[in-house]
C-alpha cells in the first residue's frame, strides 16, 4: 500500500516514462496556446513579430528540443563526474523527505523509481537519494550509468536474507561508501600499465646494449689475438746474414747442357 502511494497505477519504467512524456507533452501545447491567446488579444501578428524581433511561439518545439539535449548532456556530467567520486549533494531537508517514501525491498526490485512528492514532475531513485530526474531521456541515461548500476547491485547483496515486505530504506548502501571491490580506478590501472611498458622497454634497452657492448669487446679481442700471432710469426722466422759488403748474394743459376745433335 505504501507503494501505490507513490507509483499510484504504474507498475513498470515504460508506464511511467509515456505518463510523463504525456505530461511534458500537454504542457508544451497548453503554453503555447496561452501564448497564441495573448498574442491576438494584443493584436501582434508574425509580421509584427518579425519586424520587433520577438521568435514566435512556434518555436517552442526546437527551445523543447534543445533544452532536452542540454539535460542529457548534464546529466551525462553528472555521471561522469560520479565515477571519480561519489558525493553527497543532498540536504537535509532532501533527506528528511526522502524518508517519507517508505517502499518494500520487493517494490524496489522491481522498481526502484517512484515520482517525487514535492514536485510531481520529477521523478527520483530510492537506491540514488540525492538525484532527481525530469524527462525519459534522463531517467534512461541515470539507469545505464555505472553509478545506479553499482549501487543497485549493493542493494541487492545486501537485501538478499531479507524479506520481501521489508523496509527497503534499512538495506540502501550508504551514499558516502566507497566500494572496496572496484579496487583501482581506471585513470589508476592506466598509469601503472603504462610504468610497466616503460620499465619493461628500459629492460629491453639495457639487454641490448650490454650485448652489443659484449659483441664489441669479443671483436676486438679476436683482433688482438691475430695480431699477437701475427708478430709472434715474425720474430720466430730465422735472420738472413749479411756479408761485409753489404749486398746479398744472389742464388746462383744452375747451368742446363742442351744434348748435342747427332748427325746422320
Amino acid at each position: 500500500m505504501a507503494g501505490r502511494k507513490f507509483f499510484g497505477n504504474f507498475r513498470s519504467l515504460d508506464q511511467l516514462q509515456s505518463h510523463l512524456s504525456f505530461s511534458f507533452m500537454f504542457k508544451r501545447v497548453d503554453r503555447r496556446l496561452k501564448r497564441k491567446a495573448e498574442d491576438e488579444a494584443l493584436g501582434i501578428d508574425g509580421e509584427l513579430k518579425q519586424a520587433l524581433g520577438i521568435p514566435d511561439t512556434d518555436s517552442d518545439e526546437s527551445d523543447s528540443s534543445s533544452d532536452s539535449s542540454e539535460d542529457e548532456a548534464q546529466a551525462e556530467e553528472e555521471e561522469e563526474e560520479e565515477e571519480e567520486e561519489e558525493e553527497d549533494v543532498g540536504s537535509t531537508e532532501d533527506e528528511d523527505d526522502d524518508a517519507e517514501v517508505r517502499m518494500t525491498v520487493a517494490q524496489v526490485l522491481e522498481n526502484p523509481l517512484y515520482i517525487s512528492p514535492q514536485d510531481i514532475d520529477m521523478t527520483a531513485c530510492f537506491v540514488c537519494p540525492t538525484k532527481l530526474f525530469k524527462g525519459p531521456s534522463m531517467i534512461q541515461i541515470h539507469l545505464r550509468s555505472k553509478h545506479h548500476t553499482r549501487r543497485i547491485s549493493k542493494f541487492k547483496q545486501q537485501s538478499a536474507l531479507a524479506s520481501p515486505q521489508d523496509n527497503a530504506r534499512e538495506h540502501v548502501p550508504s551514499k558516502d561508501a566507497k566500494e572496496p571491490s572496484e579496487g583501482l580506478s581506471n585513470r589508476a590501472k592506466k598509469k601503472n600499465a603504462r610504468r610497466a611498458s616503460l620499465a619493461e622497454k628500459r629492460k629491453l634497452k639495457q639487454a641490448a646494449f650490454l650485448a652489443r657492448r659484449e659483441k664489441r669487446e669479443a671483436t676486438s679481442q679476436k683482433t688482438d689475438d691475430v695480431q699477437d700471432r701475427t708478430t709472434s710469426k715474425a720474430l720466430s722466422q730465422k735472420p738472413v746474414s749479411i756479408p761485409k759488403g753489404g749486398k746479398i748474394p744472389s742464388r746462383k743459376k744452375r747451368r742446363t747442357e742442351k744434348p748435342k745433335s747427332v748427325s746422320p
